[in-house]
């Protein structure tokens, strides 16, 4: 909104309220937040194409929203670092960001020697090389092989997602450094390599 502002001469000052942000706070894992996703979720509605229903929405959800996040022990984050962290994310679009492509080389070495040893410690618990990004040799390695107990099982097998990695990271040594290898491969692809 801040950048179609922008485009139309308005500069969008002194904002209060941010349905996107304050539906992240209350549900991370939703997957989307947009405002037909927001209100059809927490408004049983969709708005319709129109400006004024649409910013009528916004304020229907404000209303609905804003109890929720004091409800959820949520509105000091949501004030005091998300609402304001928006106005620092919408300025460096504009502006753009300067980066230190030696330094931001230097750390994608750095995490591919860290994602290296994991890799490595990963293939020497398991007794075997396997490709540790495929869900279902994971599953099996770590169900099946090392005989841990499965906490999830999916359609097409185990799951392995980090919420199951949690909970048996401290029955084998293989599950902290599978959680590590996909942060550090997370951060590679997306920092190291991305802003390149």
């Amino acid at each position: 909104t801040l950048h179609l502002l922008h485009d139309m001469g308005l500069e969008g000052e002194n904002f209060v309220f941010d349905t996107a942000l304050a539906a992240y706070d209350l549900n991370p894992s939703l997957g989307g937040y947009d405002l037909d996703r927001v209100a059809g979720g927490y408004l049983d509605r969709v708005p319709g194409p129109e400006a004024a229903d649409r910013a009528g929405t916004v304020l229907q959800l404000k209303a609905v929203l804003e109890p929720m996040l004091r409800r959820d022990g949520m509105e000091k984050l949501y004030t005091e670092i998300e609402l304001p962290l928006c106005r620092v994310l919408y300025d460096m679009e504009q502006a753009g960001i300067a980066l230190d492509e030696t330094a931001l080389g230097d750390f994608g070495t750095m995490l591919a020697r860290r994602i290296e040893a994991c890799e490595k410690a990963i293939c020497k618990y398991a007794g075997e090389e396997f490709n540790i990004n495929s869900t279902k040799k994971l599953g099996e390695v770590l169900f099946e092989k090392l005989e841990l107990p499965p906490v999830k099982k999916t359609k097409t097998g185990y799951s392995t997602n980090a919420e199951v990695l949690e909970k048996l990271k401290k029955l084998h040594p293989i599950v902290p450094n599978i959680m590590d290898y996909r942060m550090l491969t997370k951060l590679k692809s997306t920092y190291a390599d991305g802003l390149m």
